[in-house]
């Protein structure tokens, strides 16, 4: 059943990581596997995107015959890990300006 909530965009697109509550509340009423649609409804991004995202080991899929899936509680860890972006931002120093 799919759940009627609006899709969370990425966590790694914004400063501030999505909460343990946030996440668990997204995910909730989610498959144990997902499909890359699934995946990319609820990252609100696109098929290509999650695809990606797992060839460069991003986020963790599994391949099952010809069709990708990923668990769920791997997006979770995803959605839950913070981003290099978000390091590099944070590691700047705004001195050297």
């Amino acid at each position: 059943m799919q759940s009627s909530r609006h899709p969370v965009p990425d966590s790694r697109r914004f400063s501030a990581p999505l909460s343990d509550s946030a996440v668990d509340a997204l995910l909730e009423d989610q498959p144990r596997m997902l499909n890359l649609a699934q995946v990319a409804e609820l990252l609100a991004s696109t098929k290509p995107t999650v695809r990606r995202l797992i060839d460069t080991q991003d986020l963790r899929g599994v391949k099952l015959g010809r069709q990708w899936r990923v668990a769920r509680d791997d997006l979770r860890s995803y959605l839950l890990t913070p981003s290099e972006l978000e390091d590099s931002v944070d590691s700047e120093d705004p001195s050297t300006d």
